[in-house]
């Protein structure tokens, strides 16, 4: 089934050396129950902090299949939540192949 996850969206800001150039990063993210607007040059909510990198125009919102969390899980033995990877979408493997077809979104929200 095609469907869409999870929309998440920096819900803590992390600072520390750790964290790269920038000193601090929003890579912590986490679901939301609302609809977020997905622009063309931000995530509605969502904290960019590298902006040299992340977020604004032609850059890409990051998505990630479920299916691939599945592989890692298998790998390392542990549990790997949605949003692991720092990414503001979750999805189904065959909906990210629908994902990278389609050149703009509207508003998204989850699905139960």
């Amino acid at each position: 089934m095609k469907r869409l996850l999870s929309v998440n969206i920096a819900a803590v800001v992390h600072e520390g050396e750790w964290t790269g150039s920038v000193g601090r990063t929003g890579i912590d993210k986490r679901p939301v129950e609302r609809r977020i607007l997905l622009a063309n040059d931000h995530v509605e909510g969502d904290a960019v902090l590298d902006v040299k990198a992340h977020g604004g125009r032609n850059k890409a919102v990051y998505a990630y299949a479920r299916e691939d969390g599945d592989w890692w899980e298998s790998q390392l033995g542990i549990q790997i939540a949605l949003r692991a990877f720092g990414n503001a979408l979750d999805w189904s493997r065959n909906s990210l192949r629908l994902v990278v077809q389609v050149p703009t979104f509207a508003l998204l929200k989850k699905e139960s």
